[in-house]
């Protein structure tokens, strides 16, 4: 046990009270009780000079001890300081990599929802002469909500049906817009007025939303923007029974 030098409870006491519990602690521990050099010079005995005294009261070997103690916990420091030096960067790579990735993700949910939204006003409208326009126009207020990514282009194209039902892009019908609506081939090569909307009969059509993301994370951006698409396929609704 140490008794700070100083400690003001010594001082609001008598000095017979204060020499009785000096006495008390250093039989309990087995110690000795040191006066400091200012306390010795001002008073005459032990016992006159209590209130003023800083005293010790030190365990056999706690010089040691108290050594050992404050250098195990410097070294215990500089080892903690080391370690955080090394999991800082490692942990905020992680936490960019979760953010970023979440960016991510919600920008192709997006995408693909406009592609969605975009292939079932396509099949309602049919072979409406605005209908490329209209798809165009959704697709644009619904990308428009964020700027995480950038919409390169829009297709709207016919799709053709194998004997197995599976569909492929008709590259003679395909049509290519920028978001702003405007035709990037001109004249389209499959308008709206062409296409079949019989009962039955009716044309595949295929919408595909082309954009670009870009990393917001300094850490990725050597990985460069990534480039996908969006596509949604959905048959024309019959305009005639």
């Amino acid at each position: 046990m140490i008794i700070e030098p100083g400690w003001n409870r010594f001082r609001t006491l008598s000095s017979l009270k204060a020499c009785e519990i000096v006495t008390r602690l250093t039989r309990r521990h087995g110690g000795f009780a040191i006066p400091s050099q200012h306390a010795t010079n001002r008073c005459a005995s032990l016992r006159s000079c209590m209130p003023e005294i800083e005293a010790c009261v030190l365990p056999p070997g706690s010089f040691m001890q108290t050594a050992m103690f404050w250098r195990t916990r410097r070294r215990a420091r500089g080892q903690t300081m080391t370690e955080f030096a090394l999991v800082v960067p490692v942990l905020l790579l992680l936490i960019m990599g979760v953010l970023d990735g979440a960016l991510l993700m919600f920008s192709v949910g997006t995408a693909r929802f406009a592609a969605a939204e975009g292939s079932r006003v396509a099949s309602t409208l049919g072979n409406a002469a605005t209908t490329d326009t209209q798809v165009v126009q959704l697709i644009r207020d619904n990308v428009s909500t964020t700027r995480l990514f950038t919409v390169t282009e829009v297709d709207v194209y016919k799709l053709n049906q194998d004997g197995n039902g599976n569909l492929t892009p008709d590259p003679t019908y395909f049509n290519r817009y920028a978001l702003d609506g405007t035709p990037m081939t001109s004249p389209v090569p499959w308008p709206p007025a062409q296409r079949n909307v019989g009962n039955g009969t009716s044309d595949f059509i295929g919408i595909t939303v082309n954009y670009t993301y870009t990393w917001k994370a300094g850490f990725f951006a050597p990985l460069g923007p990534i480039r996908t698409t969006a596509v949604s396929y959905v048959r024309l609704e019959p305009q005639s029974y």
